[in-house]
């Protein structure tokens, strides 16, 4: 699973594991002489911002939610919920609420808050239905989740620098990753292989790059190996033929190097190879002309 997959999780875990705080909380507001000095404490220093929502109008709110927002309590109640809600996800938000209402559920999820001065606060947000001064209302919670959804962009930006590299290379590319299993490959690898990335990811090396020795018709040694026992940079032998999925054979050329992490770590080895089959057939036809120029 990827990382910014596990951090999304695990903030899905937290906002779900509060449903019992909700319950606590639900009996604190529908019965208000039950606000002792600890429940407010909970409310006043919890860092996930608290509300309830009656008739699409704030009834209740924290002072993180304050911090959040950038409104002031007194601004905050009685205002239109939607309006701290970026335009754009304001239907979401909307269904959502709707559809909590109907099951009776919590429900987890994701939208763009506005800030009291236009700023665009990420949010990962959970709310439930509950009975407040007799009627039905939401109480819901969020947090700032930006810092995550800019990680989230950066990586995705420099996932599609890479992409559009790797494009622009002439060479056919494969990476993998420790165990010898491929997690990307460029268009030019796709096509001297006759595999497509989607096939091939996650396949062991050699399944998708059989290389074999052009005489002794072995097979060459895997080169992610060859990569881990040298640390460094390994040339493919002489003579090495690759087939490719449709037994078509190319004679290649070219190298492996090993992928390290920030500490130094081997992660992975990247290959980068190219045919030099037509390369070499030229070669051998100036080798003829030079011998029967030397009988001549």
């Amino acid at each position: 699973m990827k990382d910014e997959d596990k951090t999304r999780e695990q903030l899905i875990d937290e906002l779900v594991d509060m449903r019992a705080r909700i319950a606590e909380l639900e009996k604190l507001v529908t019965e208000p002489n039950l606000m002792d000095e600890f429940s407010v404490a909970l409310l006043s220093t919890s860092l996930i911002g608290i509300y309830i929502v009656q008739d699409g109008k704030f009834q209740l709110v924290n002072p993180q939610l304050e911090r959040l927002t950038g409104y002031s309590k007194d601004e905050l109640l009685g205002m239109d919920s939607i309006r701290i809600v970026h335009p754009e996800d304001r239907d979401k938000v909307k269904t959502t609420s709707m559809n909590v209402f109907k099951r009776q559920g919590l429900s987890p999820y994701e939208f763009r808050a506005l800030t009291r001065n236009g700023e665009t606060v990420w949010t990962m947000h959970a709310i439930a239905s509950i009975e407040y001064r007799a009627r039905k209302a939401v109480l819901g919670n969020f947090m700032d989740i930006s810092q995550r959804k800019e990680a989230e962009l950066a990586v995705a930006e420099e996932k599609e620098r890479l992409a559009v590299t790797l494009r622009s290379i002439g060479d056919g590319v494969i990476c993998t990753d420790r165990a010898g299993n491929i997690v990307l490959m460029n268009g030019v690898a796709e096509d001297l292989t006759g595999w497509e990335e989607h096939d091939a990811y996650g396949r062991p090396l050699n399944e998708v790059f059989n290389i074999i020795n052009e005489k002794t018709r072995e097979r060459c040694d895997n080169p992610v190996e060859k990569v881990f026992e040298s640390g460094g940079v390994v040339g493919l032998a002489n003579h090495t033929v690759l087939v490719s999925k449709d037994g078509t054979e190319k004679i290649l050329a070219d190298s492996g190097a090993p992928i390290r992490d920030r500490d130094g770590k081997i992660v992975g080895v990247v290959l980068v190879f190219r045919d030099v089959t037509e390369k070499r057939r030229i070669e051998e036809e100036l080798q003829k002309v030079a011998k029967l120029e030397s009988l001549g």
